[in-house]
């Protein structure tokens, strides 16, 4: 017996199968979304954790560079490497050598993530006293005018400034005398500033004539001389070492320095070393290893009759200064003893603004500060 089905039945069974189709691809897709959403879920969970230990790592660098630091303030600065665990369990491993670029380098380890860090430990020296002029020691003698523009000190207990002095100190600024007693208004004068007496006595600066390089440094020319020696009509660059047995004298006559002198003599009383200055001379102080230092010389007197335009700029240590005239000293003047006499008008100035800078040298006391130069991630 045969059945026939009707049109309608069958157009039924089509629309159940599309919807049945229908519901399967939904289904799938939705467990699809579902599962990329848990994927993402997931994902930004690891993001997050690898984020969180790299912050962790990148701490723990930092740390580390800041315990190198401590070290070379406490230690000084000595190559040497270490391993430290902080107290949260991470890990930084830091290598410290003064001589490589950067100085110290820190590893800081946090759930297999590392992060290097790098930095240079750049050391501070005490600031110099703000003074144009510091005389350390000695009874000065002035027979003409000399200007000061800026504060000075005399550190000389009873007689900082002669009473038989034929000329005048004249102050554009502030005079510090650890003497009790103020001075003659004759040989002392102020357009500005007041004279101020019972000072604290300033602790003289360790010197080290021996501290510079003694061939091209760092782009830097060094030029040494040995004896009594004589420049004349040119123009130096770059370091002069000068090397002078007692009685000796180096003598500049018109000449021009771009750099820093030098000169290491015996500290003879009787046969004094001398640095001699004539004509038209002009020091313009400093390079790139020596900071704004002019004139170092500790253990020589500083003589000579120049002309009005002579200029000694930067930081100038001389042991005593006789004779000088017609010169400027633009900057700061630091005299050991005392300025013994004079032969015309000078001029010792301090700029506003100017700082000296003797990382060579000159170290006056006290605690160094500590600064340090962060390079980045390495």
């Amino acid at each position: 017996m045969v059945t026939e089905r009707n049109g309608r039945g069958g157009a039924a069974d089509t629309q159940r199968g599309a919807a049945l189709l229908l519901a399967l691809v939904l289904t799938v897709s939705l467990s699809m979304l579902a599962l990329s959403v848990l994927a993402s879920r997931d994902m930004a969970v690891v993001v997050a954790d690898h984020a969180e230990a790299r912050a962790r790592a990148r701490h723990a660098a930092a740390s580390g560079i800041e315990w190198a630091t401590a070290v070379v303030m406490d230690q000084g600065f000595t190559a040497q490497s270490r391993k430290l665990v902080l107290a949260d369990g991470d890990e930084v491993a830091v290598t410290v050598d003064p001589v490589a670029t950067p100085q110290v380098v820190a590893k800081g380890t946090c759930d297999g993530v590392e992060v290097r860090l790098g930095a240079d430990v750049d050391a501070i020296d005490p600031p110099a006293p703000g003074y144009a002029w510091v005389s350390l020691s000695g009874v000065t003698t002035v027979n003409h005018t000399v200007s000061v523009l800026g504060s000075a000190y005399l550190g000389a207990l009873l007689m900082p400034v002669s009473t038989l002095s034929r000329g005048t100190l004249a102050m554009h600024g502030n005079l510090d005398l650890t003497a009790a007693a103020l001075l003659d208004t004759s040989v002392v004068t102020h357009v500005s500033g007041t004279t101020q007496c019972s000072v604290a006595a300033i602790t003289a600066p360790t010197i080290d004539t021996a501290a510079f390089p003694s061939s091209t440094t760092g782009g830097v020319s060094v030029t040494t001389f040995t004896g009594d020696t004589t420049l004349a009509d040119t123009t130096q660059n770059g370091i002069l070492l000068v090397t002078l047995a007692a009685g000796q004298t180096l003598t500049l006559d018109n000449v021009t320095i771009n750099g820093t002198i030098v000169v290491t003599a015996p500290d003879s009383a009787l046969l004094r070393p001398m640095v001699h200055v004539l004509a038209t001379c002009t020091i313009n102080g400093g390079t790139a290893l020596t900071g704004n230092l002019a004139l170092l010389a500790p253990t020589c007197a500083l003589k000579g009759k120049t002309s009005n335009s002579s200029l000694v700029a930067g930081v100038s240590f001389v042991y005593r200064i006789e004779d000088m005239n017609s010169a400027t000293f633009r900057g700061q003047l630091i005299t050991q003893n005392n300025m013994q006499s004079t032969a015309g008008d000078y001029t010792i100035e301090r700029p506003v603004g100017f700082v000296p800078s003797t990382p060579l040298g000159i170290t006056w006391p006290g605690t160094p500060k500590y600064r340090i130069g962060w390079r980045g991630e390495l």
